[in-house]
C-alpha cells in the first residue's frame, strides 16, 4: 500500500487505505503517520467524505471528540445523500470509539495461542 500511495499520490484511495491500516497499529508513530496522510488527503481532495471519516477516527483516537464530531459532520456535508444515513456521529455521542487499536502482534498471549493462523486452523 505504501508503494501504491507513493506511485499515485493524487489517487486518494490508496493513501486512505494505507492510513486505515496504520491507524489500527499499536505503534504511536504509525498512527501519527496515518494522521498526516489523512490531513494530506483532506487538503488535496476536500470533497472526499471518506477522508473526513478517517479524520474523525484520528481525532477520536486522540481524545478530541468535538473535533471528531465536526469531521463527521463535514463528511455528511460532502457525501452523497444515499450514504449520509450510514455516517452519523451517534457512536461518538454514545461515548464509543470509532476505531479499535489492535493489540501488539508480538504479544505473549498471541504467540501462545498460535496467532491468527493458529486460531483459524484450530492449532
Amino acid at each position: 500500500m505504501r508503494y501504491a500511495s507513493e506511485l499515485a499520490p493524487t489517487a486518494s484511495g490508496y493513501t486512505l487505505l494505507l492510513a486505515r491500516i496504520l491507524l489500527g497499529s499499536p505503534d504511536a508513530r504509525q498512527r501519527d503517520e496515518a494522521a498526516s496522510l489523512v490531513e494530506r488527503v483532506c487538503r488535496q481532495d476536500a470533497r472526499n467524505p471518506e477522508a473526513y471519516v478517517m479524520r474523525a477516527m484520528v481525532f477520536d483516537q486522540r481524545g478530541r471528540s468535538e473535533d471528531a464530531k465536526t469531521a463527521l459532520r463535514r463528511s455528511l456535508a460532502v457525501s452523497r445523500p444515499a450514504t449520509r444515513r450510514a455516517r452519523r456521529p451517534r457512536a461518538l455521542d454514545a461515548g464509543e470509539s470509532l476505531l479499535k487499536v489492535r493489540a501488539n502482534a508480538g504479544s505473549q498471549q498471541q504467540q501462545s495461542q498460535g496467532g491468527f493462523f493458529g486460531k483459524l486452523f484450530k492449532r
